[in-house]
């Protein structure tokens, strides 16, 4: 059965899109590139998928000291963040666009109404993102890890991205597939519509 987005019967004074697993089917291809990245420094390190989705949207920097502390290791960040980034720019050619979430910002654009994009990622590697799934033409506004202090669950994203589109945040719908995410438009008071990581099969 195909994926239907279901969009709250609301009037938004702006809409701001997570990329990676909301706009982009591409977390498939983040979890390899970043089992490739720490299994340079720990071949015999084992990332269960179901814990590499609950991380969705921390910054690199905090991913792997996430990891750290619940597995025990003792990863570099900074090694892992190159080695990562390395990994998946080779690679980002291969993401696909999640087609209703995509459609749905161009019409949003169309029509006018402000959107953004607020991700955890850096700026190069969301600018592939969105090249690689044809939205790079749709999305003026790009709020990513390097603009903020703070990462997913806080709220900092999302607020830079209502800030640059001029309006309240309260006013704001957040397309999400991370929990952190979620939290995070939660905090504010926006609604949230979450993207399945399943949407496939949905």
């Amino acid at each position: 059965m195909a994926f239907t987005l279901e969009i709250p019967n609301k009037t938004y004074a702006g809409v701001i899109f997570d990329n990676d697993g909301t706009l982009a089917d591409s977390m498939p291809l983040h979890y390899q590139a970043w089992l490739d990245a720490v299994h340079r420094q720990n071949p015999d390190l084992e990332w269960p998928v179901e814990l590499f989705y609950s991380m969705a949207g921390m910054n690199v920097h905090e991913t792997v000291n996430r990891l750290n502390t619940i597995l025990g290791t003792s990863l570099d960040p900074y090694q892992a963040e190159k080695d990562k980034l390395e990994i998946f720019e080779r690679i980002s050619h291969q993401v696909e666009p999640i087609p209703p979430v995509v459609a749905y910002a161009r019409e949003l654009k169309e029509r006018g109404i402000p959107i953004a994009v607020g991700t955890g990622a850096h700026r190069v590697d969301a600018i592939l993102t969105l090249e690689a799934i044809g939205a790079e033409d749709i999305f003026e506004i790009v709020v990513t890890q390097d603009d903020v202090k703070n990462g997913k669950p806080d709220p900092e994203t999302w607020l830079l991205c209502a800030k640059k589109m001029g309006v309240d945040p309260q006013d704001c719908l957040v397309l999400e597939d991370g929990e952190l995410g979620i939290k995070a438009a939660e905090i504010l008071g926006m609604d949230v519509v979450r993207i399945p990581h399943n949407w496939r099969d949905a």
